[in-house]
């Protein structure tokens, strides 16, 4: 359930803050799309979805708000978080990828805070040489990354709230190392009491980072979400559509129904997967203050993807 808004009176100077805040973001779908002239995408990890609930549902998560699991898809969500959390997430993908993912969100009088840390080993790659293409016999190597992000988020009146999140990554690609730092800046909007919402967030804003002399921007996005609430909350829809930098409109899309008090079934899809479907499904236990929720993601040939997530709320 979505709690009774915190925040004021929503006047005029905050209304007109708004209106500039969505101009904004709306004049950046051409930016956040590009032409392909900026190179390459770097720190590409900063667009893997992040929690086993959100990825059950296709990742469509712009538009949600509430606890610790929308802070890494629309900071302004925060806002409406109804208790302080704490979450584990572990994901085991193909390739010997994985993900680790410590979260907590904190609420305040005002204010909403969250922080992060993320780790993502990219398992390991063969190392192939002009006179041995084949990497027998050679050592292997790792493309590893390390993220931090802090967050902060406010209400205006019933309906409104606005949040952003710092982000600060270190990547590693076998000796060669890169650090860099992004920003995410988002809008919420709550519809019929909060049986619908809506949102827009340009994620990973930042400058290039670079390996070596040639620099990479980062994989700057603005995604624009919505969610709706039926039969007294038992069910819930979601979608989204992401805007990248040189890339093709892409769509999410997840439904999510409470069968019983301690089971929550999941399932999404995501056409920004090119490998498998991009159907996922999901569950989810609440047990008291305790939630855990399990996500699985179609790759096809090259294997599923598993994720679990454990959360703690007081």
């Amino acid at each position: 359930m979505t709690e009774s808004p915190r925040g004021g009176n929503f006047g005029s100077s905050a209304l007109l803050r708004q209106i500039a805040i969505c101009v904004g973001l709306l004049m950046s779908v051409q930016a956040a799309r590009g032409d392909g002239s900026g190179g390459t995408a770097a720190a590409d990890f900063l667009r893997l979805e992040i929690g086993a609930a959100s990825t059950a549902q296709g990742g469509a998560f712009a538009g949600r708000s509430g606890g610790v699991e929308v802070f890494a898809y629309n900071p302004a969500g925060l806002a409406r978080a109804e208790r302080h959390e704490i979450t584990f997430q572990h994901t085991s993908a193909l390739l010997d990828i994985r993900q680790e993912y410590l979260a907590g969100v904190m609420r305040m009088s005002r204010w909403t805070a969250a922080g992060s840390l993320s780790y993502h080993a990219g398992g390991e790659q063969i190392r192939r040489t002009i006179s041995n293409p084949s990497g027998a016999g050679l050592p292997g190597f790792h493309n590893d990354a390390l993220a931090v992000s802090l967050g902060l988020a406010t209400a205006f009146g019933d309906a409104f709230s606005v949040g952003g999140t710092v982000k600060i990554f270190k990547e590693q690609l076998d000796t060669a190392k890169r650090n860099g730092f992004a920003l995410d800046l988002g809008l919420h909007y709550l519809f019929a009491n909060g049986a619908y919402e809506a949102g827009a967030v340009i994620r990973n804003i930042g400058p290039q980072v670079k390996f070596d002399r040639a620099g990479e921007d980062l994989p700057l996005e603005l995604a624009l979400g919505a969610s709706a609430r039926f039969l007294n909350d038992r069910l819930r829809l979601s979608g989204e559509l992401d805007m990248a930098r040189a890339q093709d409109i892409r769509g999410k899309a997840g439904i999510e129904y409470r069968v019983i008090d301690f089971l929550v079934l999941r399932a999404g899809y995501n056409s920004r997967i090119e490998l498998g479907s991009g159907v996922s499904a999901g569950l989810g236990i609440p047990i008291g203050n305790l939630l855990f929720d399990y996500a699985w993601v179609d790759h096809g040939l090259a294997g599923d993807a598993h994720r679990a997530a454990l959360t703690v709320g007081f």
